[in-house]
C-alpha cells in the first residue's frame, strides 16, 4: 500500500515539474495519473531547463533519490554535461530527528541507558544528513566523542525507495533506447549496494579501521578511532576530533598551518591509499576534510570507500604511462585490456578520436592541466562511444577531482599535475623494481600459461564444434579488407611467438635441473629459446607501432 501511495508521489513531482512524458512511458496513466494531476493543481511547469527541472524534481522525491542524483553526478560518461553540472548541487542537508528519538537508538543498540555510558550528552546535533545525525558527548573516562546515530526507520524506506527506482529504471529501458544504453538497471544496482553499505554503521566501522592501520606509516594523517564496544549496525561513537575546516583558510592561517602543506599531504595520501593500497576514501569533500593545529590533515566519513585490485592498479599505471607518452596505440591496449571496448564499439572512430584529445594537450604544459577538465573529455569521448566506464575508475576520478578542486579553491597556486607527476614516476619505478611483486606475477603467469596450454585442445575442439552446429558465428568488421588481414596476420603471429616463449619458459623451468641428460639439455635449448621469441615478439610490436604511425 506504501509503494502505492510512493508511485502516485513521483507522478505528482513528474507532473509538476513537466515530465507528463516520462510519466506516461512509466505507465503512470488513468487514475494514477489523474490523481497526480489534481493534486499538483496541474500547475504550469516552470520556464527551467530540463536539467534544471529534473534537478528539481528529484529534490522532491526525497533523501533516497537526492543520494542517487549524487551517484549520477560522478557518471559524466553516462549524462550530458548540464546534468551533471546540476546534479553536482544536490545537498545532503535535511533537518534533524527528535533527540527522544536518537536517546532510544542508542540505549537499544547499546543495552545501557544514556547515563550509565555518558559524563553528559549534547542534545543538539552538531550535523545532521540523510542517513543520520552526529551528536558529540563526553564518556565516564573523560574522552570526548563524536556520536553518529542512524535515523529511525530509513532502512524500510530505503528499500522500497530502491524497489521503485529498480522497476522505473527496468520500464524506461524498454521504452527509451538510450536509457537501455546507458545500462540503467546496472546503475540502480551499483547505487543500491552503495547505499546499502552506508546504511550499515558496522561497515563503516570496519573501513574507519582499515584505514587507519593501513595508513599508519602516514605521519600527516589523523584517522578517528572508533570506540568498537560501543558501536554497533545503528550507532557508532568514535574519538572527537576538534579540527578546522579545509575550506576556512582564515583559521588555519592564523592557527600558524602552511595550507599549501596540508594540499600536498591531503593529495599524498589520496594517492597512496589509491595505488598503494587499492583501498581508498571515495567522497573527501570539504565537509570531511578537516586540519588539526599540528598540520595533520583529517579524514571523516567512512560509509562510502573504494578498493582497487592490483590488476586494475596496473592497467591505471599502464593508461597513465601511455598518456604521458602520447601513445595511442597504447591506450587502446589498455581500454582492451580492461574489457571497456565490446564488439559494438567503433574501434578506429574510438581511436582517432582518442589521438586528437591527446593531440590538444601535446602542447600544455603540466601545471595548466586540470586532472577535472582532462577526465571531463575523457568521459565525453566514452559518452559518444557508448562505454561504460568500470564504477571502481569513476570512484578514483571522483575522489580526485574533488581533492583537486579544495587543493585549487584554498591553494590558488597549487598545481596537481605537476605534484601527481613526480609521485607516479617513483611509484612505476618502485613497482618495477618490487621483486616480490613481480616474483609472484610470473608465477602467476606461468600458472595461468599452464592452464591454458592444459585446456588449449578441449576448448579449440568445442569452439570448432560449435561452429559446425552454427552456434558460432564469425564477424569481421574492416573499412580497408587488405589492412584487416594484415591485423590478422601480425595477430597470430603475436599469438604464435607468445605462446612459444611461454612454453620454452615453462619446460626450461621443469627440466633445466633434470638429472637425465636429455631433459637437461631440453632445458638448456628451451631456456635459450625462449628469451629469442620473446624478443621476436616485442620486435614484431616495435615495428608494427612505428609503421602505424
Amino acid at each position: 500500500m506504501w509503494e502505492f501511495h510512493r508511485i502516485r508521489e513521483i507522478a505528482v513531482v513528474l507532473s509538476r515539474y513537466g515530465f507528463d512524458d516520462l510519466a506516461q512511458r512509466l505507465g503512470l496513466v488513468g487514475a494514477l495519473r489523474r490523481a497526480a494531476v489534481a493534486i499538483s493543481g496541474r500547475q504550469q511547469a516552470p520556464r527551467l531547463s530540463e536539467a534544471v527541472r529534473l534537478r528539481l524534481a528529484i529534490t522532491d522525491l526525497g533523501p533516497t533519490f537526492v543520494k542517487l542524483g549524487q551517484m549520477l553526478a560522478s557518471h559524466p560518461e553516462l549524462l550530458p554535461p548540464e546534468f551533471i553540472t546540476e546534479f553536482k548541487k544536490f545537498h545532503d542537508d535535511v533537518p534533524p530527528f527528535p533527540i527522544e528519538q536518537a536517546r532510544e537508538v542508542i540505549e537499544r543498540e547499546t543495552g545501557h541507558a544514556l547515563d550509565d555510558i555518558f559524563q553528559s550528552f549534547d542534545d543538539v546535533p552538531l550535523a545532521a544528513a540523510s542517513i543520520g545525525q552526529v551528536h558529540t558527548g563526553v564518556l565516564k573516562d573523560g574522552r570526548k566523542v563524536a556520536v553518529k546515530i542512524r535515523r529511525p526507520g530509513i532502512e524500510s524506506r530505503v528499500e522500497a525507495d530502491l524497489r521503485i527506482m529498480r522497476r522505473v529504471a527496468l520500464m524506461l529501458s524498454r521504452s527509451i533506447p538510450a536509457v537501455a544504453r546507458m545500462d540503467a538497471v546496472s546503475v540502480v544496482d551499483e547505487f543500491r549496494r552503495n547505499l546499502m553499505m552506508e546504511l550499515d554503521f558496522f561497515s563503516e566501522v570496519r573501513n574507519m579501521i582499515r584505514y587507519r592501520d593501513m595508513m599508519s606509516d602516514e605521519p600527516g594523517l589523523l584517522v578517528p578511532s572508533p570506540i568498537e564496544e560501543l558501536c554497533t549496525s545503528q550507532v557508532i561513537v568514535m574519538d572527537f576530533v576538534d579540527g578546522i575546516k579545509i575550506t576556512d583558510t582564515a583559521a588555519i592561517e592564523a592557527a600558524g598551518v602552511d595550507i599549501r602543506k596540508v594540499v600536498e599531504t591531503g593529495m599524498r595520501v589520496m594517492l597512496r591509499s589509491i595505488f598503494e593500497h587499492g583501498f581508498f576514501h571515495s567522497d573527501p569533500h570539504p565537509g570531511n576534510f578537516f586540519v588539526m593545529a599540528d598540520s595533520r590533515v583529517v579524514l571523516l566519513d567512512y560509509g562510502t570507500v573504494g578498493t582497487v585490485d592490483p590488476r586494475r592498479i596496473d592497467e591505471m599505471i599502464s593508461f597513465v604511462y601511455a598518456l604521458s607518452a602520447r601513445d595511442v596505440d597504447g591506450l587502446m591496449n589498455v581500454l582492451i585490456d580492461m574489457e571497456i571496448i565490446d564488439d559494438d564499439t567503433d574501434v578506429r572512430s574510438l581511436r582517432i578520436e582518442l589521438a586528437s584529445l591527446m593531440g590538444r594537450y601535446m602542447s600544455v604544459s603540466l601545471k595548466e592541466i586540470r586532472v577535472a577538465t582532462f577526465a571531463n573529455d575523457i568521459f565525453a569521448v566514452a559518452r559518444r562511444h557508448q562505454i561504460r566506464l568500470p564504477a571502481d575508475m569513476l570512484m578514483i576520478a571522483k575522489a580526485m577531482t574533488i581533492m583537486e578542486g579544495i587543493g585549487t579553491e584554498v591553494c590558488p597556486d597549487f598545481r596537481p599535475v605537476e605534484f601527481i607527476g613526480p609521485y607516479f614516476k617513483q611509484f612505476y619505478i618502485d613497482r618495477m623494481l618490487d621483486t616480490d611483486k613481480q616474483g609472484r606475477s610470473m608465477t602467476k603467469v606461468v600458472a595461468d600459461g599452464l592452464t591454458l596450454l592444459k585446456d588449449a585442445p578441449y576448448d579449440v575442439r568445442r569452439i570448432l564444434r560449435r561452429m559446425r552446429m552454427g552456434e558460432h558465428t564469425l564477424v569481421v568488421r574492416a573499412a580497408d579488407e587488405k589492412q584487416a588481414r594484415r591485423d590478422r596476420y601480425i595477430l597470430v603471429n603475436r599469438v604464435l611467438f607468445a605462446s612459444l616463449a611461454l612454453a620454452f619458459f615453462v619446460i626450461s623451468a621443469v627440466f633445466v635441473d633434470s638429472s637425465r641428460p636429455f631433459g637437461h639439455v631440453a632445458g638448456i635449448v628451451s631456456a635459450i629459446l625462449s628469451p629469442v621469441f620473446f624478443l621476436s615478439l616485442l620486435i614484431s610490436m616495435a615495428v608494427y607501432r612505428g609503421r602505424s604511425r
